[in-house]
């Protein structure tokens, strides 16, 4: 018998975001479950890709 679990994730609601939610079931390992939380706040948006900035007054062999 298979197990299907919803869990919804809306750490800081707004009303812009779409709601993330994990689909897990009997087949996933506790390491499924702890990459969903850890890629949720990339999904969202609410963690950057990459961030970029400029820096300035750099030594020449820097």
């Amino acid at each position: 018998m298979s197990v299907l679990k919803e869990v919804s994730i809306t750490p800081e609601p707004h009303p812009a975001e779409v709601p993330m939610n994990i689909w897990l079931d009997d087949g996933d390992s506790a390491v499924d479950v702890i990459d969903a939380l850890a890629l949720s706040p990339f999904a969202t948006g609410a963690q950057p890709w990459s961030c970029t900035t400029e820096l300035e007054r750099i030594r020449a062999d820097a």
